[in-house]
Parts: structure tokens; C-alpha cells; sequence
């Protein structure tokens, strides 16, 4: 009998080998073999090596400058306004001299703030009073004496002078020749107008309030002369320092400073009530 080759199917040609691979797969598996497998997954470290190895760069540190103390700031005192001295200053004394040369009265206190003078040989320390052209005056007067601190009432009317006796009151009329000159505060050549037109170095310092006045507060220097017939003839020997305040208003010496140079006296002279009516009455003495 003739057997005709067949050829065998495809299928069949690619699972038989199939069929064998896996058979060995399993028969190896079952016997449990010692050896590693061979890992196909790379390992960290040569995934460190085929990786190109990023470059980072090192953190920039910024160093702070030094720490330095802030520059110190030296506050200025507000200075003290500089007096000035020009020609317009001494214009101003000029114009002032003249209404102050034309006072008919007013009010007076002059103060002995330091050093000694002397009025019928007591200490003179106070005068405060009322005067009228010419030389007519009323005023109580303090004086330092053997006794202690006196205060006696003096009067003058037409060239005569009355004093009270410090004892019993009563009046007294003083001779001739002790008088006390109170007349220069408001005689033009010797009061305070010609202190003003004579008035060495002046210089204006500024506005000021005096007893509620205001003021024009100037300064400057005088003779010992100069200033001899305000001082009531006490002082003299010595120049001085004026301090010197005008009213902004009438232009009228509110008040008068002085102070020796090279001596220890101290003075205030004060003037209020200018041109008011005063009335003197002769005493019986």
C-alpha cells in the first residue's frame, strides 16, 4: 500500500517547539536550581554611572558687610539771638529821646538789687513815688540803717524837701543843702533822653514783654557821669552796662538795668503812669 507524504500542518510546525520550551521551563523550575538569576533591571549604582552627573552649583553666601554704627548726629543748640549793632539802632534811641524828654510825670522805682550807696549816710535801697515837672516829688524811700530797714516818706515842692521823722511820723523840713536830686529823671539834659542820645556801643537784643508792656529790649554802655544824676548822685565812679527797654507802642522807657563795670552795683529803674495828674501838697512843718 502506497502511503502519499502529507505535509504537516503550520500550526503544528511552531507549537510543538513552543510545547518543548515550556516543558524545560517547568522541569527547571521544579528542581529549584542554586543559581542567581541574572537580574535584568539595572542596578542603582550603574544607573548613577551612565547618568551624567549634574553639575549644581554652589550656594552663593552673601556676606554682610561689618555692622557700623549709625553716624552720630550732634543736635544744635538754639543760639542765643546775636544783638546787633547799626546805624538804624542808634536812629531808633534817637527818636526815642525825644518823647521821652517831654514827660510832664510819672511813676517811679528804682531798686538797689546789689552793692551800697548812700543818702545822708544810710544805705539807700528803694525809692518808689510819683514825680512832676520841674522837680516836684512824693515817695516812700527804704534806707538800711544803724536801726535796720527804715521806711520814711519824702516830699518836694518847689524847691523845698520834707521828710516824716521815722519816730513819731510827723514831718520835718530838710535843709538846703540835703536835698536829694530826684529832678534828672525828667530833666531832658540829664534823665533819660540824654542817656539815650549818649548811649556808647548800642545794639538791639529783640522784643520783650515788660510788666505786660511790649517792648524793644536795647544795650549798650555810659559813662559814670552819664549815669550819676539817675542813680540820685550815688553812683559814678564806674561806667556800666544799660539794659534798656522802649515800648513798641509809644516809645516811652519802660525800664532801665544797670550794672557797673568794674564795680559790685546793681540797679533797677522802673517808669509807669506817664503825663497822669499828680497832686502834691505842701505839709505843715
Amino acid at each position: 500500500m502506497n502511503h502519499r507524504y502529507k505535509p504537516l500542518n503550520p500550526i503544528k510546525t511552531w507549537v510543538l517547539p513552543i510545547f518543548l520550551l515550556i516543558s524545560l521551563s517547568l522541569l527547571l523550575l521544579a528542581c529549584g536550581s542554586d543559581a542567581t538569576p541574572t537580574s535584568l533591571a539595572p542596578s542603582p549604582s550603574s544607573l548613577t554611572n551612565a547618568l551624567p552627573t549634574a553639575s549644581v552649583p554652589s550656594p552663593t553666601v552673601v556676606v554682610p558687610p561689618p555692622t557700623t554704627a549709625p553716624p552720630t548726629t550732634t543736635l544744635a543748640l538754639a543760639a542765643t539771638p546775636v544783638a546787633t549793632t547799626d546805624p538804624a539802632v542808634s536812629e531808633a534811641l534817637r527818636r526815642a529821646a525825644d518823647p521821652n524828654g517831654k514827660i510832664n510825670s510819672l511813676h517811679f522805682l528804682v531798686e538797689v538789687k546789689a552793692g551800697k550807696a548812700e543818702i545822708r549816710g544810710a544805705e539807700f535801697r528803694q525809692a518808689e513815688g510819683d514825680m512832676k515837672r520841674p522837680e516836684d516829688f512824693q515817695a516812700s524811700i527804704k534806707v538800711n540803717s544803724l536801726f535796720g530797714t527804715l521806711s520814711v516818706e519824702m516830699l518836694g515842692i518847689n524847691q523845698e524837701q520834707f521828710t516824716t521823722n521815722p519816730i513819731t511820723g510827723g514831718w520835718l523840713k530838710v535843709n538846703k543843702d540835703d536835698n536829694i536830686k530826684l529832678g534828672a529823671l525828667l530833666d531832658p539834659s540829664l534823665g533819660v533822653s540824654a542817656i539815650l542820645l549818649n548811649l556808647g556801643n548800642p545794639k538791639l537784643i529783640g522784643p520783650e514783654t515788660i510788666n505786660g508792656v511790649d517792648t524793644l529790649h536795647y544795650q549798650g554802655t555810659s559813662t559814670g557821669k552819664l549815669i550819676s544824676p539817675l542813680s540820685i548822685y550815688t553812683l559814678g565812679k564806674h561806667d556800666v552796662i544799660l539794659d534798656i527797654w522802649i515800648s513798641t507802642q509809644d516809645n516811652l522807657v519802660r525800664q532801665i538795668n544797670l550794672k557797673e563795670i568794674d564795680g559790685d552795683a546793681i540797679w533797677t529803674i522802673s517808669f509807669s503812669r506817664f503825663n497822669e495828674t499828680v497832686t502834691i501838697n505842701r505839709p505843715d512843718a
